[in-house]
């Protein structure tokens, strides 16, 4: 999906499951239920995209799917900005060009995460904020959550 708007729907904006896979860029997914959901062994690429205005989260993934984020905003979302769980894989790239925070709840959401990726590596440039919140990451269950956070603030806000 290439330069589409997808808005005002009473369920998500945009659903991918049983294994599909999709690219969406230079796209506005706002005002629907979740922005975009992706479970079930899916696969997405978000890159010059604005998830903004949903009711619910701005992106779910879930169910062992796999996301990669570049170069994109998740903002002023009912809920969570982005929340990522049960086995999924998680990668964002140029991470200082990336906005995702949310009004309401966290920014981010990991529980039971198989893989992080936020990237550039070694280094990000200029100072930024990245506040998410984490029920659980399995540390020593399949691969180690790798992070290289540099030069940036980020703070954790565990959940009860």
């Amino acid at each position: 999906m290439d330069n589409v708007t997808i808005e005002n729907n009473s369920k998500d904006g945009i659903n991918i499951e049983y294994s599909s896979s999709a690219s969406i860029q230079n796209s506005f997914i706002k005002a629907n239920d979740d922005g975009i959901e992706v479970h079930r062994g899916s696969s997405v690429s978000l890159k010059d995209s604005e998830i903004s205005q949903n009711q619910d989260d701005g992106i779910t993934l879930y169910e062992n799917s796999n996301m990669k984020i570049e170069t994109s905003i998740v903002s002023n979302n009912g809920d969570d900005g982005l929340v990522a769980s049960n086995n999924s894989n998680l990668e964002i790239y140029n991470l200082n060009k990336n906005e995702i925070y949310s009004s309401n709840t966290s920014a981010l959401e990991f529980e039971d995460l198989n893989n992080l990726f936020l990237r550039p590596k070694p280094n990000i440039s200029g100072n930024f904020s990245f506040d998410f919140s984490v029920k659980s990451i399995p540390i020593g269950k399949g691969k180690p959550i790798e992070t290289d956070l540099l030069n940036c603030v980020v703070n954790i806000n565990p959940i009860a």
